[in-house]
């Protein structure tokens, strides 16, 4: 962890037995004082392989909604969970709807960007996640808003990296997170990458072998360089964070303002310094 940087709790990442990348994205610095409450928002990959056991960790943690943002190829050929088993409610809210999106075409032309592009390739990727997630993004604040703060939520895409990395770096940033910070808690994604060599053919057949099984794993880095520029990008055509929420995803300000009183706790209850392990930069 300590690769990372910035304030990283030790208690954030958790082990959920069949669930990869599963980890709280709450315990953080708010430039204008307090903390993202903890144990109320929370990150992975999907969980089609989870287990009866991690189905009882996540009972555990009360996770009541499960935002889930795979495509509907993605889930017609997965599956999905029945999130009931936990006490949990889905919400099938994906970034991506077209399904020229996932063609062998479609997902080479996209997938090339991660594996050829380098940083640039990733941030024009990133883009095109951000282009799209405005209903995604929207569904998640109205749901967040229409529960108690004790009600704690699940996101995840696939492999809890670039699409659940977007949503929650905004809302992260939205909150008053600073970037540094934002950008590490998706850099630690890396850790939990582990690709297999059966992994990576599976992947390079989704393309009909348009990308070589070699080329995968360069897929599943996340560089903070490529977060930090997506931010900037939002902002050199938005303005702010706050202003891309408002003027382009339809939040009120009204609701955002709210949103920052539920999530961020000021002075007491929410996180403790004693959890908190202040590391070194990059």
């Amino acid at each position: 962890m300590k690769r990372y940087g910035a304030y990283i709790n030790v208690s954030r990442f958790l082990a959920v037995d069949g669930v990869r990348n599963f980890r709280d994205f709450g315990g953080y610095p708010v430039q204008d004082g307090g903390i993202v409450r903890e144990r109320i928002l929370f990150r992975s990959g999907d969980l089609n392989n989870i287990t009866e056991e991690g189905e009882m960790t996540l009972q555990r943690l009360r996770i009541a909604d499960v935002f889930d943002l795979r495509s509907p190829p993605e889930v017609q050929k997965k599956g999905i969970i029945d999130a009931s088993r936990f006490g949990a409610v889905r919400h099938h809210i994906p970034v991506f709807r077209n399904e020229d999106y996932y063609t062998p075409e479609g997902l080479s032309k996209r997938w090339k960007l991660y594996t050829t592009g380098g940083i640039k390739g990733f941030v024009e990727a990133y883009w095109m996640i951000i282009s799209q997630c405005h209903n995604t993004l929207k569904q998640i604040i109205t749901i967040l808003l229409q529960h108690p703060v004790s009600k704690p939520v699940l996101i995840h895409c696939t492999a809890g990296k670039d699409r659940t990395g977007i949503i929650c770096a905004v809302l992260l940033s939205a909150l008053g997170v600073p970037d540094d910070i934002v950008v590490r808690d998706y850099a630690v994604t890396e850790l939990f990458m582990n690709v297999t060599e059966e992994q990576k053919r599976e992947y390079s057949l989704r393309t009909n072998s348009l990308i070589a099984p070699s080329a995968i794993e360069s897929m599943f880095i996340s560089k903070p360089e490529a977060m930090q520029l997506s931010l900037n990008k939002i902002r050199e055509m938005y303005g702010s964070i706050s202003e891309f929420l408002i003027n382009k995803v339809g939040i009120k300000e009204e609701q955002l303002e709210a949103l920052r009183e539920k999530l961020v706790c000021r002075k007491g209850g929410g996180s403790d310094d004693k959890w908190m392990t202040k590391l070194s930069k990059l």
